[in-house]
């Protein structure tokens, strides 16, 4: 049963969510504030539904503090704020969509169900790649027997290409899965991410696994793992 988080200030909205996901078969954690949400988001939810206006904070500034510490679940924003500045701020701080209230309840309910989809492990949910075992469910990475310490946008990153092996993705699909926008301001933040991913995995030059195809995208070759 997946678990989901519900950050929400307001008591009827808190309880409408509640109880719509629990009658959708989700186990639901409630928090009221950031306080709450922070001890809550430590046990590793399955989802986030996150509020930006807080009794004690801002949502967003929480989201990026999250993803600095490596917190990988995924989050939606939920809240009023529908400037296109608001939605590009949570985008950039990590979260994997946004709604804004007052929304239908039943698009949200299929938005969180396609996020889950795609966080599922697959049938390959570990994968090694030389020295290091990729472990998708565990959102971690061994090498030689010691934890890979990784970004979230790495993590993300790696994750993204596990999940599609042996296939050529593009930057723009990559940009789309890990940034959820149509572009980046910095042509080459995929690259340059990509880079400091091959080094933390202690990958050779020529690159072995995390290969670069000219004019076409990116592929993850595991090889024979």
């Amino acid at each position: 049963m997946d678990s989901i988080l519900v950050v929400e200030d307001e008591p009827v909205m808190r309880e409408l969510l509640r109880d719509n996901l629990r009658y959708e078969g989700y186990e639901v954690t409630e928090a009221a504030d950031l306080a709450a949400a922070r001890a809550a988001a430590g046990r590793n939810p399955g989802l986030v539904l996150l509020d930006v206006n807080l009794p004690d904070g801002d949502g967003i500034e929480e989201l990026a503090r999250w993803r600095a510490r490596g917190l990988a679940m995924p989050v939606v924003v939920c809240t009023v704020k529908d400037r296109e500045i608001d939605v590009v701020r949570a985008l950039d701080a990590g979260a994997d969509d946004y709604v804004t209230k007052p929304f239908r309840i039943r698009e949200l309910l299929a938005r969180v169900r396609a996020i889950l989809r795609r966080r599922t492990p697959s049938a390959a949910a570990a994968l090694r790649l030389g020295p290091c075992q990729v472990d998708l469910a565990a959102c971690r990475v061994v090498r030689d027997g010691r934890d890979v310490p990784l970004t979230a946008t790495e993590w993300r990153l790696l994750e993204f290409l596990c999940r599609h092996p042996r296939q050529v993705v593009s930057r723009q699909q990559i940009v789309e899965a890990i940034w959820g926008i149509d572009d980046l301001e910095d042509s080459r933040a995929v690259d340059v991410h990509l880079g400091r991913l091959r080094r933390k995995l202690g990958e050779s030059e020529p690159p072995r696994f995390l290969l670069t195809v000219r004019g076409l995208g990116y592929k993850l070759d595991p090889g024979e793992s």
